[in-house]
């Protein structure tokens, strides 16, 4: 049914918005706006998840070009960040049952949900060219295909390696691990930074070094947008330290 609801909602946003004459600075805010209103009905810590995720990326992107050189254009920036509140749009095609579900999953329910990155392609693929500009589109489709690649070509759906990975992905995926585990979930308590750092310094082969440097550099910065999103989840959730074990 959530697919459904998701067409539906695609149908009469395409409907309004290809009324304008031409392509404004305004589609890809009326863009972000459709999307966020689809996930108030889906999941219940998906809203602050993309908070958290968009703002992580914000930081590390900073960092990457402040502190270790990287250079790109301010709009590929503005590219990279509004890319970061879509990537996960597949996600409204998985139950949320499964989604928020506390006990283990089955290993048919892991399936389905590796399944989010191809759903959300198909999703960008039935944005008209009118409502999103083309360069817009192209760094959303990169990183919802691959944020769940790593460098080491363990990743899925398409087992990508190395520089076949985007930049704007390498980065995104870092950010969104990086929220997801110092995160509330209902079937999770938040990790710690130290167990955060172990998990990446075990899987490092999987992730980007300069951007996991650059994540390490500003460890202040991302606990706090951690600890402003937990407070909201918390709340979201109904939940209470006591109430969950740490995975």
């Amino acid at each position: 049914t959530s697919i459904v609801f998701m067409f539906i909602l695609i149908y009469n946003f395409v409907n309004k918005i290809s009324a304008q004459s031409s392509l404004d600075n305004n589609t890809n805010i009326n863009l972000l706006k459709f999307y966020r209103a689809t996930n108030i009905h889906h999941n219940k810590y998906h809203q602050a998840h993309i908070k958290g995720v968009k703002e992580i990326t914000a930081v590390l992107l900073d960092s990457l070009i402040n502190d270790f050189g990287l250079e790109i254009s301010k709009d590929f920036y503005d590219q990279i960040i509004f890319s970061s509140q879509f990537y996960d749009i597949g996600k409204v095609c998985i139950d949320p049952e499964i989604l928020d579900k506390t006990d283990t999953l089955t290993e048919e329910e892991k399936a389905l949900i590796k399944q989010h990155p191809q759903k959300g392609a198909e999703l960008l693929s039935l944005l008209p060219k009118e409502i999103i500009k083309e360069e817009y589109l192209n760094t959303c489709r990169n990183v919802t295909l691959q944020h769940h690649e790593k460098l080491d070509g363990s990743g899925y759906p398409n087992h990508l390696k190395q520089k076949e990975i985007s930049l704007e992905a390498r980065i995104i995926t870092v950010a969104d691990v990086t929220d997801a585990l110092l995160a509330w979930r209902p079937y999770k308590r938040p990790y710690s930074w130290e167990e955060l750092l172990e998990i990446f310094k075990n899987e490092a082969t999987g992730y980007d070094n300069l951007i996991l440097q650059a994540l390490y550099k500003n460890r202040r910065k991302i606990l706090s947008i951690s600890d402003e999103n937990n407070q909201l989840l918390k709340e979201v959730l109904s939940l209470d330290s006591k109430d969950i074990l740490r995975k």
